[in-house]
């Protein structure tokens, strides 16, 4: 899919994606959450829940960064920034 944004839009539109990326991830953990509960086949622990959820993002943010670079070089900084918003660091630019 073909972005229309143009690169001076990005500034605009970032915090409006942001927030999507977060309303919606919250939305899906929290039904995803409820929905296995009854089969009690994750963690009781929230912080060994927390570690799987994080190896979960970085797995997935290491294989956009794989894809990306192979297929749109132009949007490596969304994995690689979403990596530092997770693990620290400062966001790439």
């Amino acid at each position: 899919m073909q972005s229309t944004a143009r690169e001076e839009d990005f500034p605009t539109l970032e915090p409006w994606a942001r927030y999507w990326q977060v309303w919606s991830s919250v939305a899906f953990l929290k039904g995803y959450l409820a929905a296995v509960e009854p089969i009690a086949i994750l963690p009781a622990d929230p912080a060994e829940l927390d570690v799987l959820l994080r190896l979960f993002l970085l797995e997935k943010a290491v294989y956009e960064i794989g894809y990306e670079l192979n297929n749109r070089p132009g949007w490596l900084r969304v994995p690689i920034q979403a990596i530092l918003e997770q693990f620290g660091g400062e966001a790439a630019e």
